[in-house]
């Protein structure tokens, strides 16, 4: 896994790939640099959140978030769906209902797509009101991974 801190918080993470240069290229598709900030107590904190949680507890992450280059509604998205419980997922209809904007599903998708922090806000938890995965910047079989990880085998 790679991530990428900013004096404010965590920017970005990727999910594991074979190599570091993969890691990069996310980023670099989502119009990020790379930076170089003094975070040991930030990085050590978001380690051991990650193990525990790929070990299958229950985690709440509390590290700063900086998602600077989204628009305030994709922030209050992405902060709505930070909100959706370990083990449980949400229709991308039902995040735009929370959000205060109903029938807005398919931003609700588009605001998940751009979402640069993964896992810390699980937007794998927003899934299709058709019962089916919907999708994910890492792949539909990371998906099924996270959320069969949490426990949810329906999809």
């Amino acid at each position: 896994m790679t991530a990428i801190f900013s004096n404010r918080g965590l920017r970005a993470l990727a999910l594991p790939v074979a190599t570091r240069e993969e890691a990069e290229s996310q980023f670099v598709c989502k119009g990020m640099e790379e930076t170089c900030v003094e975070t040991d107590k930030e990085i050590a904190q978001l380690v051991n959140d990650l193990r525990r949680y790929f070990a299958g507890e229950p985690v709440k992450f509390a590290i700063e978030l900086d998602l600077d280059g989204l628009t305030g509604w994709q922030k209050r998205v992405l902060m709505k769906a930070a909100e959706i419980p370990y083990g449980k997922v949400m229709t991308y209809g039902g995040l735009a209902v929370a959000v205060g904007s109903p029938g807005a599903g398919r931003a609700v998708g588009q605001a998940m797509a751009r979402n640069p922090v993964p896992i810390v806000v699980p937007c794998h938890r927003v899934v299709a009101a058709s019962g089916k995965l919907g999708g994910f910047s890492a792949g539909l079989d990371w998906k099924r991974k996270l959320l069969r990880l949490e426990g949810i085998e329906d999809y």
